[in-house]
C-alpha cells in the first residue's frame, strides 16, 4: 500500500475522487440553488456531487421542487466546471449534457438526471471506500484517556504497561470503542506552569513522551498490543501553540511571535530590567501579552546570539490569554517545517494513525493572518512607550512580507499529505468551532460536532436539533468530505460533565449523538456519575470545574463510584450503533418532521439488503420539561435512493422497543402496516427525558400469529 501510495497514481486517483465528490480540495465552490425572484437561496451541503445532490434532494423533499427544475440550465455550467478537470470524467460529463438537454418536460428529465447521479455516486463512493485506508475514521469509537487521572494503575507496571490486554478487553466491552486517544503523555513546559495538578497537558515541550508514563519503549509496546487487540492509537498534535521553554523556542526562538526589546544595561538587575520591559507592554483582560525570554540563539548577522526576547502568548478570545504557553508564527517557514517534520515523526516513529489536532481552525491561512494582524495592529496602539511602538511596526512589516511570499500554502493541508506518505491509514480530527468548510478542504478525517448537535442539545430546541441531525446524516453518508465527531462531553472546558450538563436529558442527548460514528467518549462517561461522583479531587480549590475533569488540581478518576442503570445504558446505545454500522455504512439517515412543531426528535436509518428487504432502527427522544406527543411523518426520506428507511404499502413493520422489555425480557413489540404509517404517521408520546429506540423489521402484509397492530 505505501509502495502504491508513494507512487503518485494512488494519491492522486484518491485527490480527484475526493475533489469530485466532496470537499478536498475544492476546485468549484458549493452550488446554489436560487429561486427566479432571487428571494430563496440555498447553498449546497458541499461543493461536490454529493453535496449538489443531496441538497437538490432535499428541496424536492421541502416542496422546492420549482427552484430545482427552474435551475436545470444552469447544471451543466457547475457540472462542467467541477468535471472538466479530469480526463477519467469526461464519460459522465457527456451523460449529464444529455440528460439535461433530452426531449421531454423538466421532470421527466430530472427524474433522467436522478438515476444518472444515484448510479455514478455510488460506484465512486464505493471506489475512494475501497482506495483511501483512511477512511476507518468514519467507523471510528474513540476512548479518550487522560493520563494523570486514569488511575487503573496495575501494582508495579507504567501506565503504558497498564494498559494490558484485559484493560484493553474492558473498554471494548464497556464502550464499544475501536482507537485510543492517549492524552497528557507528552512533557509540559516548567514556565509559568498552571495550577498545580501537573500544568496544561496542552502547554507541551514537545512531543517527548513523559518517562515517568513508561518513556516511548513503553508506548512503544502499548501501540503494539492495541494494535495486536483491534484499536488503533491517537494523540494530540499541538498546533497552535507550545509551551515558554519549549523545544522549538529554544532551538529557533523567531518561529513564535515576538519582539526584541532594548537589552540590559551592564550590571543592570534583572528584576528591574524586567519591569522595565514589560511596564509599558499592553494587557488582554488581566494579563501582560508578552513573556520575556532569554534564548542563546536568535539569528542576527548570520549568526546564533544570546538575546532576550518579548515572545507573545495566544489567546483563545477578547479577555482569556493563556501565560504558560508561547503563539507560534505561521508567517515564519521555519515554525511550518518544524511542525511537519514533528507530524512526520508522530506518524512514522511513533506508528499513530490518528492525530487530533489542537485549535485546527485557528491555523487556517485566512483564520490566523486576519486575527493576528488585526490584534498587532491594536496591541500596537496601547504600547506604553516609543521603543515597543517601534518593535510592533518591524513585527507586522515583517509579517506581513512573510505571509504574502507563503502563495497561499495550507499549513494543515501539508501536514495531512506529509501524514498520508507515513502511512495511508492515518488521519485526523480537527479540534473547531469554525470555519468548517476551510477545514474540510485540508483532507480532514474528521471535525468536531461541538457549536453542530452538542450546542443544540444542550439549547434542548427540538427544531434547532433536527436542524444539526440533518448535517449529521449528510456529513454520515457522504464519503468524499470530513465525518462529524460526535460526543455528550469531552476534555474541554464548557462542556463539563455530561451528567450534570444534562441533567434528565442525558439519555436524549446519548441517543442522538453517541450512536453515531466517529464517535468521543471521554474517560468515566461509562461509570454514569457526575463530576462530584466521577473524580477524586478538591474542587472547592479549582476554577477550572468547567472540565468534567479539572486540569488544574489534582485529580483522579473514581472507579468505585458508578450508577449502574445509566452506565449499562450507555454501554448499550455504544454498542448499538457498532452493532447497526452496516445501516450507517450502506444505507442512510432520515431525521423525521412532525405534522405540528413537538420537542420531540425522531430519526431512523435503514438499508436495502441484498435481498431486496429493508431493516431499519428508530430513535426518539423528548427535550421538554413535561410529557410531549406527537406524530412524525414517515414517508419520502431524501435518501431513500441510497436505503433511508421509508415503509412501503403492502408490507408490515415490526418496531422492537429495545429500551423496554416484557416480564420475559424480551423487547416489547408494536406492529405497524406500511400504509397506515406513510398516511398518518408515526405517533409518539413520550415522558419527560423519555427515549425509545426501535429496530424494525419489515415482513409481508399478513401479520404473525398472536401479534396486533400498534
Amino acid at each position: 500500500m505505501h509502495e502504491t501510495f508513494e507512487s503518485g497514481h494512488f494519491a492522486q486517483r484518491l485527490r480527484e475522487l475526493r475533489q469530485v465528490l466532496g470537499d478536498d480540495p475544492v476546485v468549484v465552490g458549493p452550488y446554489e440553488f436560487r429561486s427566479a425572484s432571487g428571494d430563496f437561496v440555498r447553498r449546497a451541503r458541499g461543493p461536490g456531487l454529493e453535496g449538489f445532490f443531496y441538497t437538490k434532494l432535499e428541496l424536492e423533499r421541502e416542496g422546492h421542487g420549482d427552484v430545482v427544475l427552474a435551475q436545470q440550465p444552469s447544471y451543466g455550467g457547475y457540472f462542467h466546471a467541477l468535471l472538466s478537470p479530469f480526463a477519467w470524467t469526461r464519460p459522465l460529463e457527456e451523460a449529464l449534457r444529455v440528460a439535461l438537454s433530452s426531449d421531454g418536460p423538466p421532470r421527466a428529465r430530472n427524474a433522467q438526471l436522478d438515476a444518472l447521479l444515484v448510479r455514478e455516486i455510488g460506484a465512486m463512493r464505493e471506489e475512494l471506500r475501497r482506495l483511501d485506508p483512511s477512511l476507518w475514521i468514519r467507523e471510528a469509537g474513540i476512548y479518550v484517556i487522560l493520563a494523570r487521572a486514569y488511575n487503573r494503575l496495575r501494582p508495579g507496571r507504567s501506565f503504558f504497561d497498564s494498559l494490558d490486554d484485559d484493560e484493553l478487553c474492558r473498554i471494548r466491552e464497556r464502550t464499544a470503542c475501536n482507537t485510543i486517544w492517549l492524552l497528557d503523555i507528552f512533557e509540559i513546559g516548567a514556565i509559568n506552569r498552571w495550577g498545580t495538578g501537573g500544568g496544561s497537558p496542552y502547554s507541551l515541550r514537545g512531543y517527548r513522551i513523559k518517562e515517568e508514563l513508561g518513556g516511548v519503549e513503553g508506548f512503544a509496546r502499548f501501540v503494539a498490543r492495541a494494535r495486536g487487540a483491534g484499536f488503533e492509537v491517537g494523540v494530540d498534535e499541538v498546533t497552535n501553540h507550545v509551551s515558554l521553554d519549549s523545544d522549538q523556542v529554544t532551538t529557533y526562538p523567531e518561529s513564535v511571535i515576538h519582539i526584541v526589546p532594548p537589552q540590559p544595561a551592564e550590571h543592570e538587575d534583572r528584576e528591574a530590567y524586567r519591569r522595565r520591559i514589560l511596564g509599558p507592554v499592553p494587557f488582554r483582560g488581566k494579563d501582560r501579552v508578552f513573556w520575556l525570554v532569554h534564548t542563546e540563539r536568535y539569528p542576527e548577522g548570520g549568526r546564533r546570539v544570546p538575546k532576550w526576547i518579548l515572545v507573545h502568548h495566544p489567546f483563545p478570545d477578547i479577555e482569556d490569554i493563556w501565560t504558560d504557553m508561547a503563539q507560534r508564527d505561521f508567517s515564519c517557514p521555519i515554525t511550518r517545517e518544524w511542525e511537519l517534520g514533528e507530524v512526520r515523526r508522530l506518524v512514522q516513529d511513533l506508528g499513530v494513525r490518528l492525530v487530533r489536532r489542537d485549535m485546527a481552525y485557528e491555523v487556517l491561512n485566512g483564520r490566523y493572518y486576519k486575527r493576528w494582524h488585526r490584534a498587532l495592529v491594536a496591541e500596537r496602539e496601547r504600547a506604553g512607550a516609543a521603543w515597543l511602538r517601534a518593535e510592533y511596526d518591524r513585527l507586522l512589516v515583517g509579517f506581513e512580507a512573510r505571509w504574502r511570499a507563503l502563495s497561499g500554502r495550507e499549513l494543515l493541508q501539508e501536514a495531512r499529505e506529509v501524514m498520508r506518505r507515513a502511512d495511508p491509514a492515518a488521519t485526523t480530527i480537527e479540534e473547531a468551532y469554525a470555519n468548517f468548510a476551510d477545514l474540510n478542504r485540508t483532507g480532514a478525517g474528521a471535525v468536531y460536532n461541538k457549536v453542530g448537535l452538542y450546542d443544540a442539545q444542550v439549547s434542548r430546541d427540538a427544531r434547532r436539533i433536527r436542524a444539526e441531525l440533518r448535517n449529521v446524516a449528510f456529513r454520515i453518508w457522504q464519503v468524499g468530505g470530513a465525518g462529524l465527531l460526535n460526543f455528550i462531553g469531552t476534555h474541554d472546558g464548557g462542556e463539563g460533565n455530561p451528567v450534570d450538563k444534562f441533567g434528565i436529558h442525558v439519555g436524549a442527548a446519548a441517543i442522538h449523538a453517541l450512536m453515531f460514528r466517529p464517535v468521543l467518549v471521554y474517560n468515566g462517561l461509562e461509570q454514569g456519575v457526575g463530576q462530584k461522583q466521577n473524580i477524586i479531587a478538591d474542587l472547592s480549590r479549582s476554577i477550572d470545574t468547567d472540565k468534567a475533569i479539572p486540569f488544574d488540581i489534582p485529580a483522579r478518576i473514581d472507579w468505585t463510584q458508578s450508577n449502574p442503570a445509566l452506565g449499562d445504558y450507555f454501554k448499550l446505545v455504544l454498542s448499538k450503533g457498532v452493532e447497526h454500522r452496516a445501516l450507517f455504512r450502506d444505507g442512510a439517515i432520515q431525521v423525521h418532521e412532525p405534522f405540528e412543531e413537538t420537542p420531540l426528535v425522531v430519526w431512523s436509518a435503514g438499508r436495502v439488503k441484498p435481498d431486496g428487504s429493508r431493516e431499519a432502527i428508530l430513535a426518539a427522544a423528548n427535550y421538554a420539561g413535561g410529557r410531549a406527543r406527537a406524530s412524525f411523518r414517515m414517508g419520502s426520506p431524501i435518501l431513500e435512493a441510497f436505503g433511508a428507511f421509508a415503509p412501503r404499502p403492502g408490507h408490515t413493520y415490526l418496531f422492537r422497543d429495545v429500551l423496554r422489555r416484557g416480564s420475559d425480557g424480551r423487547p416489547s413489540v408494536f406492529t405497524y402496516e406500511g400504509t397506515d404509517l406513510l398516511e398518518r404517521g408515526l405517533l409518539l408520546e413520550l415522558g419527560v427525558g423519555e427515549v425509545r429506540f426501535y429496530e424494525i423489521e419489515e415482513r409481508a402484509e399478513r401479520l404473525p400469529d398472536g401479534e396486533a397492530r400498534a
